[in-house]
């Protein structure tokens, strides 16, 4: 006896595992006996087994992505269609990570999360096998629409309690910000084993840190990862904070918000071990070095690793000592915080008796990225920077220092072939890396925007691709 499943080759796998509550498979003892050898497994190996056949290959770097899926769609379908048994153990791998590689839309819902969810009410064990939740909200439509609307977006969350991760993208704006908050607020209260939740800001305003904290105290995060904390429009100071021991590791990009905000996010954890902060600042708003260093000092004893990017400008070369931090192990900071470009770069001693002192830091990052799209340029690192971490290496030498690794952090501009005209920065670096190898202190840095031999081709064919440039501005 056979399944009877019409256009088979088109299903997608929740129309197949919805197929398969509907007509329970007869057995296949027939065919058993041609590969005993496999279906005789206990469904612990046979599991292990049936993974590894369906794993997504990647093509590409982008194909990496954590938030892809590991298991390829057609695969599974492949092996699920080969006998009863083989379905009911691959079909569950899918949502073990339900459409991390596919970003649903909530409102409207998209036909794929109407079909999920169809699927998850007739079948409620394959909810429990999701792991992973990567959603989109259009920040655009009317926020008067039925149901508040949310539609069977409000339904999700408590058909898969078992996920762990969250990613939110988009929404937060005048029109979709209630809708998204009701949304995330279900998600904490559904979703039991949540741990890890990333949200992004795509409207101007939006995504406030009282909102935030609304929804999420009282939840059992690890993990925190926000792009675009808006300048908070209500009063925090009478905003209560009830603390929590599970969060470990908070990421802040595209801050703009005040330091008050700032201080009642860092409060919110016992005791962080990792945390990084890149601002967008406007508006009048101030934060330097030595206010993280004081709104961090709570979790001095706790924290290993720290990156401190983008700050406003106005608070250039303020450095501050974390000699009592006594764990921290990780530390990069933002060329810019000791001046703007060309601008002679304060004593590297000096910097290391205050920010590079804490007893076992290893790893020291210097990062060149610009806040606002800005990039930095060829020019930035020329003589003087070779200069300031020659000098920084050779302090460490001599203090003895656990430091082992400078990372530089440099990715300049290359429209318009700036390149043309300087040097290649790296040689620099290399240079750098062959002196203090022998020392034990590695000198490394991010991969470069251009390789060595097209820096070399293009600047001896400098005249040519700038006469090229200029017949490509006049046509």
């Amino acid at each position: 006896m056979t399944i009877e499943m019409p256009e088979l080759e088109q299903l997608t796998v929740d129309e197949f595992a919805g197929e398969i509550i509907k007509q329970p498979s007869a057995g296949h003892d027939g065919d058993i006996s041609r590969a005993r050898c496999i279906l005789t497994l206990p469904d612990e190996l046979l599991s292990k087994i049936l993974d590894y056949s369906i794993l997504f290959q990647p093509m590409n770097s982008w194909s990496e992505s954590p938030l892809r899926s590991g298991y390829d769609p057609a695969r599974i379908m492949t092996v699920a269609l080969t006998c009863r048994r083989f379905s009911q153990i691959v079909v569950p791998f899918y949502y073990r990570k339900t459409f991390s590689d596919y970003v649903m839309k909530l409102i409207p819902p998209d036909s794929r999360l109407e079909l999920l969810l169809c699927t998850l009410q007739a079948n409620p064990s394959l909810g429990l096998h999701c792991r992973v939740l990567n959603s989109f909200l259009p920040d655009k439509g009317n926020h008067e629409e039925p149901g508040g609307g949310c539609g069977l977006a409000e339904q999700l969350p408590a058909l898969v309690p078992n996920i762990k991760r969250v990613y939110l993208r988009g929404c937060f704006g005048k029109a979709r910000n209630k809708q998204a908050w009701t949304f995330l607020t279900a998600c904490v209260r559904h979703m039991h084993q949540l741990e890890d939740v990333a949200l992004q800001r795509q409207a101007r305003e939006g995504l406030e840190v009282a909102d935030f904290l609304a929804a999420f105290q009282g939840s059992s995060l690890k993990e925190l990862r926000v792009g675009g904390f808006a300048k908070s429009r209500s009063r925090l100071e009478d905003l209560k904070v009830q603390k929590t021991s599970s969060l470990k590791i908070m990421e802040l990009e595209g801050f703009s918000d005040n330091a008050e905000a700032l201080r009642i996010l860092l409060s919110w954890p016992e005791a962080l071990s990792s945390f990084r902060l890149s601002g967008s600042f406007s508006d009048g708003l101030y934060i330097d070095l030595p206010m993280v260093k004081d709104m961090l000092f709570q979790h001095r004893n706790s924290l290993v690793s720290l990156d401190i990017g983008n700050l406003p400008r106005e608070g250039k070369a303020k450095l501050c000592d974390f000699s009592e931090f006594s764990v921290l192990e990780k530390l990069s900071l933002s060329r810019w915080h000791f001046g703007e470009s060309r601008e002679k770069l304060p004593d590297s001693q000096q910097i290391f008796e205050n920010c590079l002192s804490p007893p076992r830091l290893r790893k020291f990052t210097w990062t060149f990225s610009m806040m606002d799209l800005a990039w930095p340029q060829w020019y930035d690192f020329e003589h003087e920077e070779e200069s300031w971490v020659r000098n920084l290496a050779q302090t460490a030498i001599a203090r003895k220092s656990l430091l082992r690794k400078i990372r530089i952090s440099y990715y300049p501009l290359t429209l318009g072939n700036p390149e043309l005209d300087y040097d290649y920065p790296w040689d620099r670096m290399d240079a750098l890396n062959e002196e203090f190898q022998p020392h034990g202190i590695a000198i490394t840095y991010t991969k470069p925007p251009t390789t060595r031999e097209k820096w070399a081709w293009d600047r001896a064919n400098a005249d040519a691709i700038r006469h090229i440039n200029r017949l490509s501005l006049i046509g």
